[in-house]
């Protein structure tokens, strides 16, 4: 409760005064970050590749030892329960195996991209204190991202070799 003699204003600066106010507003205002800039990068990617028509066909290919790597960490177990933004878009009832690769590769370089802007929010550390915050979530978006490039690193061999084998069967 607070005290009668406390005026609106002082009572007011007296709460925004309190960290724990800061922290939150600091909380919100990082969460919000991570969200808006999901949506801008990925509409931005998609109008960019829909625009120009690129084919991001040899985008870094994936090495035997990252596939060891995924292996060993158990990727194919847990890829199922990631959320998809876009499940059309990946699923090969809807759309033919090249659609599908292209999808994949533009979602592996909205999600590259979102990864060193995670970081961003840590500029803000000085002006609004409260370190933890901005460490946490930033840290914890960059590694939300990384999942998602790891699923598309994962299953884009698999859908190049399935892209090749009709090609070859076209041929025969």
């Amino acid at each position: 409760m607070r005290n009668s003699s406390c005026s609106e204003s002082q009572w007011l600066s007296k709460m925004l005064n309190e960290k724990w106010i800061i922290f939150l507003y600091v909380t919100f205002l990082t969460i919000s970050y991570h969200f808006i800039i999901r949506i801008c990068v990925g509409l931005s990617v998609d109008l960019t590749v829909r625009k120009f028509s690129v084919r991001f066909r040899n985008h870094i290919p994936v090495s035997s030892l990252e596939m060891k790597f995924y292996r060993w960490i158990g990727i194919k177990k847990w890829k199922k329960n990631a959320i998809t933004a876009k499940p059309d878009s990946f699923d090969i009832k809807k759309v033919n195996f090249n659609e599908l690769l292209h999808n994949m590769i533009q979602a592996e370089i909205v999600h590259e991209i979102i990864i060193p802007l995670s970081f961003v929010p840590l500029l803000f550390i000085i002006p609004f204190g409260v370190p933890v915050v901005f460490i946490i979530t930033s840290c914890a978006a960059a590694c939300v991202e990384l999942k998602y490039v790891m699923i598309q690193r994962y299953n884009r061999p698999r859908v190049e070799r399935l892209i090749e084998s009709c090609i070859i069967l076209r041929n025969v």
